[in-house]
């Protein structure tokens, strides 16, 4: 028998085999959500128990994400410190950020800044 004499089975075999994937995509859920913004839009959390406040836009409302012990601070793919983030926000004003959050409990994930920390980082002194 080939793909020939029945010019559908290539189509009904890749049917077949994306139905796992279909049930499985139905069992998807969305646990983080982002909103984007420059850093200047942006105040920081003081720590743990305090929020962070963006605003997108002129005109757009302000949201808060309260920051817990599992909120992680980011410069591209490198952890820093929330500390170190402050700074460089004051640094880069207009480089872009990310802020996830958890989709249930609003709860703020990551803090994630555009850039490396090499390219942030101070230089020493030759």
């Amino acid at each position: 028998m080939s793909a020939r004499a029945f010019p559908g089975l290539r189509t009904v075999i890749a049917a077949l085999a994306l139905l796992p994937v279909g049930s499985a995509l139905a069992q998807l859920r969305v646990v983080e959500q982002a909103v984007e913004a420059t850093a200047a839009r942006i105040v920081l959390p003081s720590g743990v128990g305090s929020t962070l406040v963006v605003t997108r836009c002129v005109g757009c409302k302000p949201e808060s994400f309260p920051a817990t012990s599992r909120t992680r601070y980011l410069v591209g793919k490198d952890t820093t410190s929330l500390a170190e983030l402050r700074r460089f926000f004051l640094d880069q004003p207009d480089a872009f950020v990310t802020v996830m959050f958890d989709s249930e409990t609003r709860d703020l994930t990551r803090v994630i800044m555009s850039g490396s920390l090499a390219q942030l980082a101070p230089r020493s002194a030759p």
